[in-house]
Protein backbone atom coordinates (compact mmCIF):
# COMPACT_ATOMS: atom_id res chain seq x y z
CA UNK A 1 0.00 0.00 0.00
CA UNK A 2 1.24 3.57 -1.03
CA UNK A 3 0.43 6.95 0.47
CA UNK A 4 1.97 8.79 -1.96
CA UNK A 5 -1.11 10.01 -3.33
CA UNK A 6 -1.44 12.01 0.36
CA UNK A 7 0.42 15.26 -0.53
CA UNK A 8 0.24 17.38 2.58
CA UNK A 9 -3.58 17.64 4.99
CA UNK A 10 -5.25 19.60 2.63
CA UNK A 11 -5.55 17.05 0.00
CA UNK A 12 -8.91 14.59 -0.22
CA UNK A 13 -12.19 14.50 1.65
CA UNK A 14 -12.02 15.89 5.46
CA UNK A 15 -14.42 14.98 8.02
CA UNK A 16 -14.43 17.24 11.34
CA UNK A 17 -16.04 15.40 14.80
CA UNK A 18 -18.15 18.01 15.85
CA UNK A 19 -17.10 18.92 19.76
CA UNK A 20 -20.77 18.32 21.03
CA UNK A 21 -19.84 14.76 20.40
CA UNK A 22 -17.24 14.65 22.66
CA UNK A 23 -17.58 11.75 25.50
CA UNK A 24 -16.79 11.65 29.00
CA UNK A 25 -13.57 10.73 29.81
CA UNK A 26 -13.13 7.99 31.69
CA UNK A 27 -10.45 7.87 34.51
CA UNK A 28 -8.40 4.39 34.63
CA UNK A 29 -5.48 3.26 36.82
CA UNK A 30 -3.26 1.13 34.86
CA UNK A 31 -2.67 -1.05 38.35
CA UNK A 32 -0.06 -3.99 38.36
CA UNK A 33 2.14 -5.27 35.70
CA UNK A 34 1.86 -8.47 33.83
CA UNK A 35 4.50 -9.23 33.73
CA UNK A 36 8.53 -7.68 33.79
CA UNK A 37 11.78 -8.90 32.25
CA UNK A 38 14.06 -9.84 34.96
CA UNK A 39 17.15 -7.41 34.38
CA UNK A 40 17.37 -4.39 33.67
CA UNK A 41 19.03 -1.72 30.61
CA UNK A 42 20.29 1.54 30.30
CA UNK A 43 17.89 2.51 27.65
CA UNK A 44 14.91 1.55 25.93
CA UNK A 45 14.07 3.38 22.76
CA UNK A 46 12.34 0.84 21.05
CA UNK A 47 10.23 -2.30 21.59
CA UNK A 48 8.04 -4.93 19.11
CA UNK A 49 6.62 -7.87 19.63
CA UNK A 50 6.75 -11.14 17.83
CA UNK A 51 3.84 -13.09 17.04
CA UNK A 52 4.44 -15.88 19.67
CA UNK A 53 4.56 -12.83 22.44
CA UNK A 54 8.13 -12.40 23.07
CA UNK A 55 9.51 -9.18 22.41
CA UNK A 56 12.25 -7.15 20.57
CA UNK A 57 13.98 -3.84 22.29
CA UNK A 58 16.55 -1.86 21.43
CA UNK A 59 19.35 -0.49 23.97
CA UNK A 60 21.48 2.36 21.80
CA UNK A 61 23.36 3.33 25.06
CA UNK A 62 24.44 -0.63 25.04
CA UNK A 63 24.41 -0.64 21.79
CA UNK A 64 22.67 -3.86 21.60
CA UNK A 65 19.41 -5.71 20.96
CA UNK A 66 17.43 -8.25 22.77
CA UNK A 67 14.66 -10.67 23.01
CA UNK A 68 12.40 -10.69 25.94
CA UNK A 69 10.08 -13.57 27.17
CA UNK A 70 7.40 -12.57 29.39
CA UNK A 71 6.60 -16.11 30.55
CA UNK A 72 9.61 -16.16 31.86
CA UNK A 73 11.36 -12.78 32.52
CA UNK A 74 14.32 -14.27 30.43
CA UNK A 75 15.98 -11.90 27.65
CA UNK A 76 18.39 -12.82 25.40
CA UNK A 77 20.66 -10.80 22.90
CA UNK A 78 20.49 -11.14 19.46
CA UNK A 79 23.27 -10.21 16.98
CA UNK A 80 26.21 -8.29 17.56
CA UNK A 81 27.53 -4.92 17.02
CA UNK A 82 29.18 -4.47 14.00
CA UNK A 83 28.87 -3.70 10.30
CA UNK A 84 28.98 -7.12 8.73
CA UNK A 85 25.94 -9.60 8.42
CA UNK A 86 23.83 -9.80 11.21
CA UNK A 87 25.28 -7.15 13.32
CA UNK A 88 24.37 -3.67 13.80
CA UNK A 89 26.45 -0.65 14.89
CA UNK A 90 23.41 1.76 16.61
CA UNK A 91 20.39 -0.18 17.01
CA UNK A 92 17.89 2.81 17.76
CA UNK A 93 14.70 0.82 17.19
CA UNK A 94 12.73 -1.96 16.06
CA UNK A 95 9.94 -1.17 13.46
CA UNK A 96 6.71 -3.69 12.21
CA UNK A 97 8.00 -4.56 8.52
CA UNK A 98 5.63 -6.70 6.20
CA UNK A 99 3.75 -10.09 7.40
CA UNK A 100 5.60 -11.05 11.16
CA UNK A 101 8.96 -9.79 9.74
CA UNK A 102 10.23 -6.88 12.40
CA UNK A 103 13.61 -4.85 11.40
CA UNK A 104 15.81 -3.27 13.78
CA UNK A 105 16.59 0.50 12.68
CA UNK A 106 20.45 0.81 12.78
CA UNK A 107 21.71 4.55 12.20
CA UNK A 108 25.35 3.46 12.67
CA UNK A 109 25.29 1.86 9.41
CA UNK A 110 22.02 3.70 7.54
CA UNK A 111 20.43 0.07 6.77
CA UNK A 112 17.89 -1.79 8.44
CA UNK A 113 18.64 -5.24 9.66
CA UNK A 114 15.71 -7.87 9.12
CA UNK A 115 14.69 -9.62 12.14
CA UNK A 116 12.79 -13.18 11.05
CA UNK A 117 9.30 -14.20 13.08
CA UNK A 118 10.88 -16.72 15.05
CA UNK A 119 13.24 -14.27 16.27
CA UNK A 120 16.63 -14.72 14.01
CA UNK A 121 18.54 -11.81 12.11
CA UNK A 122 18.00 -11.80 8.02
CA UNK A 123 19.29 -9.75 6.03
CA UNK A 124 19.80 -5.68 5.95
CA UNK A 125 18.54 -3.46 3.62
CA UNK A 126 19.87 0.62 3.30
CA UNK A 127 18.10 3.58 4.32
CA UNK A 128 17.15 5.56 1.04
CA UNK A 129 20.17 8.15 0.75
CA UNK A 130 17.70 11.03 -0.24
CA UNK A 131 16.30 10.92 3.78
CA UNK A 132 19.55 12.15 4.77
CA UNK A 133 19.92 15.04 1.99
CA UNK A 134 16.14 16.22 2.76
CA UNK A 135 17.25 17.34 6.48
CA UNK A 136 17.06 16.35 9.93
CA UNK A 137 15.27 12.94 9.83
CA UNK A 138 13.37 11.63 12.62
CA UNK A 139 13.96 7.54 13.77
CA UNK A 140 11.00 5.58 11.26
CA UNK A 141 7.72 4.51 12.74
CA UNK A 142 5.58 1.63 11.18
CA UNK A 143 4.97 0.27 9.05
CA UNK A 144 2.10 -1.12 6.83
CA UNK A 145 1.36 -4.09 6.03
CA UNK A 146 2.94 -4.17 3.18
CA UNK A 147 6.48 -2.85 5.10
CA UNK A 148 6.48 1.06 4.30
CA UNK A 149 8.02 2.66 7.08
CA UNK A 150 7.74 6.82 7.85
CA UNK A 151 9.91 9.04 9.30
CA UNK A 152 9.34 12.56 9.97
CA UNK A 153 12.08 15.29 7.82
CA UNK A 154 12.39 18.85 10.03
CA UNK A 155 13.42 22.03 7.57
CA UNK A 156 15.02 24.73 10.41
CA UNK A 157 17.14 27.29 9.84
CA UNK A 158 16.18 28.77 6.64
CA UNK A 159 13.79 30.95 8.08
CA UNK A 160 14.72 31.88 11.74
CA UNK A 161 11.84 34.51 11.87
CA UNK A 162 9.14 32.00 11.28
CA UNK A 163 8.21 28.49 13.01
CA UNK A 164 9.57 25.77 11.92
CA UNK A 165 7.86 23.21 9.65
CA UNK A 166 9.15 19.63 8.32
CA UNK A 167 6.77 16.45 7.00
CA UNK A 168 6.63 12.97 7.29
CA UNK A 169 7.91 11.01 4.33
CA UNK A 170 6.84 7.56 3.54
CA UNK A 171 9.69 5.20 2.68
CA UNK A 172 10.73 0.85 2.35
CA UNK A 173 13.53 -0.36 3.49
CA UNK A 174 16.14 -1.29 0.59
CA UNK A 175 14.17 1.05 -2.17
CA UNK A 176 15.12 4.30 -2.96
CA UNK A 177 11.82 6.23 -3.39
CA UNK A 178 10.39 8.51 -0.68
CA UNK A 179 7.19 10.26 -0.91
CA UNK A 180 6.20 13.36 1.21
CA UNK A 181 2.75 12.79 2.94
CA UNK A 182 1.67 15.30 5.49
CA UNK A 183 2.89 18.86 6.80
CA UNK A 184 4.10 19.18 10.82
CA UNK A 185 4.86 21.80 13.25
CA UNK A 186 8.08 20.98 14.18
CA UNK A 187 9.05 24.71 16.33
CA UNK A 188 5.98 26.91 17.35
CA UNK A 189 8.78 29.59 18.69
CA UNK A 190 8.21 32.34 16.46
CA UNK A 191 11.01 32.81 15.60
CA UNK A 192 12.38 32.66 19.81
CA UNK A 193 15.07 30.07 20.69
CA UNK A 194 13.58 27.92 23.22
CA UNK A 195 15.14 24.30 24.77
CA UNK A 196 14.38 21.24 23.23
CA UNK A 197 12.21 19.41 25.71
CA UNK A 198 10.24 22.59 25.93
CA UNK A 199 8.96 23.02 22.38
CA UNK A 200 6.01 22.22 21.58
CA UNK A 201 5.59 20.15 18.40
CA UNK A 202 3.26 17.97 16.63
CA UNK A 203 3.43 14.46 17.14
CA UNK A 204 2.36 11.51 14.68
CA UNK A 205 2.44 7.90 14.68
CA UNK A 206 1.03 4.94 12.05
CA UNK A 207 -1.57 2.08 12.28
CA UNK A 208 -1.08 -1.21 10.09
CA UNK A 209 -3.64 0.22 7.30
CA UNK A 210 -1.02 3.18 6.69
CA UNK A 211 -3.64 5.47 8.23
CA UNK A 212 -1.40 8.57 9.60
CA UNK A 213 -2.37 9.49 13.50
CA UNK A 214 -1.02 13.42 13.99
CA UNK A 215 -1.51 14.77 17.53
CA UNK A 216 -1.45 18.73 17.41
CA UNK A 217 0.46 20.95 19.11
CA UNK A 218 -1.84 24.26 18.28
CA UNK A 219 -4.63 23.42 20.17
CA UNK A 220 -4.41 19.50 21.36
CA UNK A 221 -6.10 17.81 19.01
CA UNK A 222 -5.91 14.90 16.88
CA UNK A 223 -5.96 14.13 13.15
CA UNK A 224 -6.16 11.06 10.67
CA UNK A 225 -5.13 11.31 7.18
CA UNK A 226 -5.75 7.30 5.91
CA UNK A 227 -4.13 6.21 2.30
CA UNK A 228 -7.33 7.22 0.29
CA UNK A 229 -6.65 10.53 1.57
CA UNK A 230 -9.57 10.85 3.71
CA UNK A 231 -9.07 12.96 6.89
CA UNK A 232 -11.00 13.02 10.17
CA UNK A 233 -10.20 15.84 12.22
CA UNK A 234 -11.01 15.48 15.94
CA UNK A 235 -12.66 17.93 18.31
CA UNK A 236 -9.45 20.13 20.89
CA UNK A 237 -9.42 18.15 24.05
CA UNK A 238 -10.20 20.14 27.42
CA UNK A 239 -6.65 19.52 29.27
CA UNK A 240 -4.52 22.30 30.45
CA UNK A 241 -1.31 22.83 30.13
CA UNK A 242 1.47 22.88 33.53
CA UNK A 243 2.62 25.94 34.19
CA UNK A 244 6.55 26.43 33.43
CA UNK A 245 8.60 26.93 37.08
CA UNK A 246 12.30 27.31 37.56
CA UNK A 247 12.39 23.99 38.92
CA UNK A 248 11.81 22.82 35.51
CA UNK A 249 15.71 24.65 34.53
CA UNK A 250 16.87 22.71 37.25
CA UNK A 251 15.43 19.85 36.00
CA UNK A 252 17.11 20.30 32.68
CA UNK A 253 20.58 20.97 34.32
CA UNK A 254 20.33 18.11 36.17
CA UNK A 255 19.60 15.40 33.23
CA UNK A 256 22.20 17.45 30.72
CA UNK A 257 24.99 17.06 33.72
CA UNK A 258 24.19 13.29 34.22
CA UNK A 259 23.81 13.20 37.45
CA UNK A 260 22.61 10.16 38.83
CA UNK A 261 19.18 11.61 40.41
CA UNK A 262 17.57 12.11 37.71
CA UNK A 263 16.59 15.50 38.95
CA UNK A 264 17.52 18.09 41.51
CA UNK A 265 15.24 19.58 43.71
CA UNK A 266 14.42 23.24 43.33
CA UNK A 267 14.85 24.24 47.51
CA UNK A 268 18.29 22.41 47.53
CA UNK A 269 19.90 23.77 44.37
CA UNK A 270 20.50 27.43 45.22
CA UNK A 271 24.17 27.42 45.12
CA UNK A 272 25.90 30.28 43.46
CA UNK A 273 26.92 27.62 40.93
CA UNK A 274 23.62 26.71 39.97
CA UNK A 275 22.17 30.31 40.31
CA UNK A 276 24.89 31.43 37.52
CA UNK A 277 24.19 28.29 35.33
CA UNK A 278 20.46 29.46 35.58
CA UNK A 279 20.76 33.07 34.76
CA UNK A 280 23.27 32.01 31.85
CA UNK A 281 20.29 29.75 30.91
CA UNK A 282 18.09 32.52 30.53
CA UNK A 283 20.65 34.83 28.56
CA UNK A 284 20.64 32.40 26.12
CA UNK A 285 17.03 30.92 25.44
CA UNK A 286 13.55 31.99 26.10
CA UNK A 287 10.94 29.89 28.15
CA UNK A 288 7.73 29.55 27.80
CA UNK A 289 4.94 30.08 30.21
CA UNK A 290 3.54 26.68 30.32
CA UNK A 291 4.95 23.09 29.55
CA UNK A 292 3.91 21.37 26.38
CA UNK A 293 0.59 19.61 26.55
CA UNK A 294 2.34 16.48 25.45
CA UNK A 295 5.37 14.86 24.51
CA UNK A 296 5.52 14.92 20.97
CA UNK A 297 7.61 11.78 21.20
CA UNK A 298 5.63 9.57 23.20
CA UNK A 299 2.19 9.19 20.72
CA UNK A 300 1.40 5.24 19.94
CA UNK A 301 -1.78 4.55 17.79
CA UNK A 302 -2.95 0.50 18.13
CA UNK A 303 -1.85 -1.35 14.92
CA UNK A 304 -6.07 -1.21 14.28
CA UNK A 305 -5.96 2.47 14.61
CA UNK A 306 -8.67 2.11 17.51
CA UNK A 307 -6.68 4.01 19.77
CA UNK A 308 -4.30 6.21 20.35
CA UNK A 309 -2.60 6.77 23.01
CA UNK A 310 -0.51 10.14 23.99
CA UNK A 311 1.71 10.50 27.14
CA UNK A 312 1.35 14.06 28.51
CA UNK A 313 3.88 16.30 29.77
CA UNK A 314 4.31 17.43 32.97
CA UNK A 315 5.95 18.71 36.12
CA UNK A 316 9.36 17.30 36.90
CA UNK A 317 8.22 15.96 39.70
CA UNK A 318 4.93 14.92 39.23
CA UNK A 319 4.31 11.74 40.91
CA UNK A 320 2.62 9.73 38.13
CA UNK A 321 2.59 10.16 34.03
CA UNK A 322 -0.87 10.48 32.92
CA UNK A 323 -2.12 9.13 29.17
CA UNK A 324 -4.73 10.85 27.33
CA UNK A 325 -6.58 8.14 25.07
CA UNK A 326 -8.27 9.23 21.91
CA UNK A 327 -10.56 7.28 19.94
CA UNK A 328 -10.51 6.47 16.21
CA UNK A 329 -12.45 9.62 15.99
CA UNK A 330 -10.51 11.46 17.47
CA UNK A 331 -12.29 12.03 20.92
CA UNK A 332 -11.08 12.31 23.82
CA UNK A 333 -12.19 9.09 25.81
CA UNK A 334 -10.10 8.02 28.42
CA UNK A 335 -7.07 9.37 30.84
CA UNK A 336 -4.76 6.37 32.13
CA UNK A 337 -2.60 7.16 35.18
CA UNK A 338 0.71 5.48 35.16
CA UNK A 339 1.81 3.36 38.21
CA UNK A 340 4.95 5.68 39.83
CA UNK A 341 8.53 5.76 38.02
CA UNK A 342 7.00 4.90 34.81
CA UNK A 343 6.68 5.94 31.16
CA UNK A 344 4.94 4.37 28.07
CA UNK A 345 6.96 2.79 25.43
CA UNK A 346 4.66 0.63 23.23
CA UNK A 347 0.53 -0.28 22.76
CA UNK A 348 -0.59 -3.05 20.96
CA UNK A 349 -3.63 -4.86 20.12
CA UNK A 350 -3.27 -6.58 23.67
CA UNK A 351 -0.91 -5.12 25.79
CA UNK A 352 0.80 -1.68 27.02
CA UNK A 353 4.17 -1.61 27.83
CA UNK A 354 5.65 1.01 30.36
CA UNK A 355 9.15 1.29 31.35
CA UNK A 356 9.81 1.50 35.29
CA UNK A 357 12.71 3.17 36.29
CA UNK A 358 14.59 2.54 39.59
CA UNK A 359 16.51 4.12 42.08
CA UNK A 360 19.60 3.71 40.65
CA UNK A 361 18.23 4.66 37.49
CA UNK A 362 18.60 1.23 35.79
CA UNK A 363 14.74 0.50 33.87
CA UNK A 364 12.92 -2.46 34.09
CA UNK A 365 10.36 -3.56 30.75
CA UNK A 366 7.08 -3.80 31.91
CA UNK A 367 3.95 -5.56 30.17
CA UNK A 368 -0.07 -4.55 31.20
CA UNK A 369 -2.98 -5.98 30.17
CA UNK A 370 -4.62 -3.11 28.06
CA UNK A 371 -7.43 -1.77 29.75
Amino acid sequence: MSLKNILFITVGTAFFVPQAIKAQVASINLGVPDSELNEPMTRITGVAELSDGKVIIADPQERRVVMGNFETGEIVQIGRRGAGPREYENPYTIVQLAGDTLGIYDTGNRRVLLINPNGTLGETRPVPAELYAMGAMSPPKGGTVDGSLVSSVTLSGLFPDIPSMGFLVEWKPGSPVVDSIVELLVRDADGRKILNPFISRDGWDVSRDGTITIVRASDYHVDFVSSNARQIHGPPANVQATQFTEAEIDSYMSQQAGRPSAVARFEESQTPSTRRQRASLRDQWIFPEHLPVFQSGAVWTTPDGGETWVQRKLSWDAPNQIIDVFDEMGVHAKQVTLPPSTDLIGVTGRYVYLVRKDADDFLWLQRYVRP
